[in-house]
């Protein structure tokens, strides 16, 4: 009987500290606001075309320095169609 009562425990300490760890590397990804800027940007780019995949994984792969600049993304997108 005791030992069932110590597995129980041990269970419930397990499951509670898998849980924290969830939380915490969840919180700690969404916390680069550059990449989330250059995520909208993207998706707001790419909402227009007909490959949607595509556009965002030509623009996604691209870093501009700038994130803000519409340009960067413009040159990013010829870069890519010349190659």
């Amino acid at each position: 009987m005791s030992g069932k009562v110590i597995v129980s425990g041990v269970s419930i300490i397990l499951v509670v500290g898998v849980a924290i760890g969830v939380v915490c590397v969840v919180n700690k990804t969404g916390n680069d606001p550059a990449l989330a800027a250059h995520q909208k940007n993207v998706q707001s780019i790419c909402s227009a075309t007909e490959d949607q995949k595509l556009c965002q994984d030509t623009l996604g792969a691209a870093k501009p320095t700038n994130s803000s600049d519409p340009t960067a993304y413009l040159a990013a997108a010829v870069e890519a169609s010349a190659k």
